[in-house]
Order: structure tokens, then C-alpha cells, then sequence
């Protein structure tokens, strides 16, 4: 169904044209999942930095970014306003428990797991969120990985065509593209000024924000570094230095793979397997609705009522699907709360009790 719509917007041409998109952001505002964006984290906490203030931020880069290139502003501005619907609680960290689930319940192979934030995102649009543009939808499915071309190193075109994910493709508009690099831009700083805040010695980088002096003039001389030619978009040599300096500090062990952080991680995506597991649990028994008492059976019931009506009539939607939508609409604190009921539910369940003890120790 994803790759229909792609191909859709492939029909379209490269551009997204200069249809208004405006009035979907009131769409995406009003759901449920752009609300629970307030309660995820980017780095550690949702109250110093959550995906809602990065979406904001993003926009804000994103609307730069089209006005420089002359693309359609409001289709990169909705695209940015939807492009993190999919993650789920606790952050990145989770999409690693994503796919362990999908494997073990499912069998899918890790490249059409849908367990990449990005693709998972496209999906809760394309079924949750009705009538949301293919265009849109694409630039999400498109958003995450990293462009991997070195211009210092190599005399060929700067187009971003490699992505680390295996779930990414090239999006098909430029637009998509401009939501690609706002969204980088926008962590690319912010995540080093959140990490600052948090106690994490960034005084290695730092430099690079005394030389521009506010968050503001840096972000705006990533996005001067922005070229629309006949080769794509592409970002100068200069820029591109100084992004992915800030890129690399930031996936190093000085911030996302510090010891102490890489701990905690582990006992959250434990966390988020066990919440999975649960819902999956759930949706197996014949009569779920006897857990209903509980915060996980009302969790399930509640979905079920609400927006199992949502999927395809045509397409047969496994329970190991419905699992992984239901935990995605959950931020930390839905988890953590949820977790206390599937704890009590297991203490009289040795068939539930059994699958929470098989989750293994994620790296």
C-alpha cells in the first residue's frame, strides 16, 4: 500500500508543486500521536527535550530551508509537522526492540520489519490519520538516515542517495529532501545543547557555538550552506564540515553511546519489550476484555474500539501489527504506568509470565 502511494507521488514529478498544504497541519495537531510527542524524549528527558519541541524546531529550519531553495513551504512544513509520529516511548532505543518483536512474534526479515521510527510513521499516517497527501507521506517514510557522501573526499554529486537505514529511500520530491535536512540541522544542534544541559561534558564541540555565538546564527549557516541544482540539493563543503562534526560527537560516547546512558537505555528497551509482549499477549486471548480492569487491558480495549476500524477492509491485519501501533501511541510515562498493571496481570498468568521472561538483554 506504502509503495502505491510512492509511486504516486513518483507520477507526480520531483517537486511537490505549489498546492497549499496548510490545513493539514490542524489534521496532525489534533491526533492523538502528534499530542504524546510532548511525553518522548530526544536524548534522555522529555521535560529538558521532548519530539514535540523538536518538531517545532524543525519547522522553523524547514520553512528557511524552502524559502532559500524556492520549494513548497507548506509541504515541507507538514512533513516536518508528521515526520515523528512514529517513534515511540523512550526514543530511538526502541525501534532496536521494534524489530527484535517483529522477528520473534512475526518472522519479518529486518528490512521490511517497519521498526525504523520513519516507516513506522508513514504506516500510523496512512491508516490513522486519513487522507493525509501520498506526497506527505513520503517525505515521512523518507525522513531518517543519514547521507553517508563525503564532498571532501570524492568529486561527485553531493544528491542524497545512500541511507544508513534499510528501511529509507530516496524521497521522491524535494521537499522530502528539505525535510531530511531540516530535521538533521535541527539535531545536529539542539541535541548538544540538551546534552549540555545535562550534565554531559560537550566542552570538546563547544567551540563550534562560541564562534557563531547563538543557536540561531549556526542553524542559519547550515541552511546557507543548501544548493538546489541540476545534481539535487546538496550542502557545501564548509557546512557540511561543521554538521557533521556536530553529528559525530553527538553518536559518540561522549553523548548517545556514553556508558552511563548506554545502561539505562538497556533497562528501557527491556521496558518497551516487555509492553509489547503484554499488548501482544492481550490481543491473543479470546476474551481480552476480562483484563479490563487493568491499565494494559483498557489500553487494548480502548485501541480496539477506537481505531481498529481504521485499517484497510481489504488487507488482514495480524495482531502482531496491532501490538506494535498500540505501543507506539504510548509516550514514557503511558509505559511505565501501563507496566505496573502487566506485572500484577502476570503474577497470576504463568503463560504471560513465561513470554516476559524470555526477553532477553538488549545491548
Amino acid at each position: 500500500m506504502l509503495l502505491q502511494k510512492k509511486m504516486e507521488v513518483k507520477n507526480q514529478g520531483q517537486t511537490g508543486s505549489y498546492e497549499d498544504f496548510t490545513k493539514y497541519h490542524a489534521v496532525i495537531k489534533k491526533s492523538t500521536l502528534y499530542r504524546k510527542l510532548e511525553g518522548k524524549p530526544q536524548i534522555v528527558d522529555p521535560e529538558l527535550n521532548n519530539r514535540k519541541d523538536h518538531t517545532k524546531r524543525c519547522i522553523k529550519v524547514g520553512r528557511k530551508i524552502a524559502r532559500k531553495l524556492g520549494l513548497n513551504e507548506s509541504l515541507v512544513s507538514v512533513s516536518l509537522r508528521a515526520h515523528d509520529l512514529g517513534h515511540a516511548a523512550f526514543g530511538h532505543p526502541s525501534e532496536f526492540v521494534y524489530e527484535w518483536f517483529l522477528q520473534k512474534f512475526a518472522g519479518y526479515p529486518v528490512q521490511v520489519a517497519c521498526a525504523h521510527h520513519n516507516v513506522q510513521g508513514a504506516w500510523m499516517l496512512f491508516v490513522h490519520l486519513k487522507d493525509i497527501p501520498a506526497v506527505v507521506i513520503d517525505s515521512v517514510a523518507s525522513h531518517s538516515g543519514l547521507y553517508e557522501y563525503n564532498p571532501v573526499d570524492s568529486e561527485k554529486s553531493l544528491t542524497i542517495e545512500t541511507w544508513l537505514s534499510s528501511a529509507c529511500q530516496t524521497p521522491c520530491s524535494y521537499e522530502g529532501v528539505a525535510t531530511k535536512y531540516a530535521d538533521k540541522i535541527s539535531n545536529a544542534i539542539t541535541d548538544i545543547i540538551e546534552a549540555r544541559t545535562a550534565g554531559f561534558d560537550v566542552s570538546e564541540i563547544w567551540h563550534i557555538f562560541e564562534k557563531f555565538g547563538t543557536e540561531e546564527k549556526l542553524e542559519d549557516f547550515l541552511v546557507d550552506g543548501l544548493v538546489l541544482d541540476a545534481g539535487g540539493i546538496w550542502m557545501k563543503e564548509e557546512q557540511y564540515r561543521v554538521l557533521k562534526a556536530l553529528q559525530a560527537f553527538t553518536y559518540s560516547s561522549k553523548v548517545h553511546k556514553a556508558p552511563w546512558l548506554v545502561k539505562i537505555r538497556r533497562g528501557l528497551k527491556r521496558d518497551m519489550a516487555r509492553a509489547l509482549v503484554a499488548v501482544y499477549y492481550l490481543l491473543e486471548q479470546k476474551n481480552f476484555t476480562r483484563y479490563n480492569n487493568t491499565r494494559a487491558g483498557r489500553i487494548v480495549e480502548e485501541f480496539m474500539e477506537k481505531r481498529d476500524k481504521n485499517y484497510p477492509s481489504d488487507v488482514q491485519i495480524c495482531n502482531k501489527v496491532r501490538a506494535k501501533d498500540i505501543v507506539t501511541y504510548l509516550d514514557d510515562e503511558d509505559v511505565r504506568k501501563m507496566l505496573s498493571s502487566v506485572h500484577e496481570i502476570a503474577a497470576g498468568n504463568k503463560e504471560l509470565a513465561k513470554l516476559l521472561n524470555s526477553i532477553p538483554a538488549f545491548a
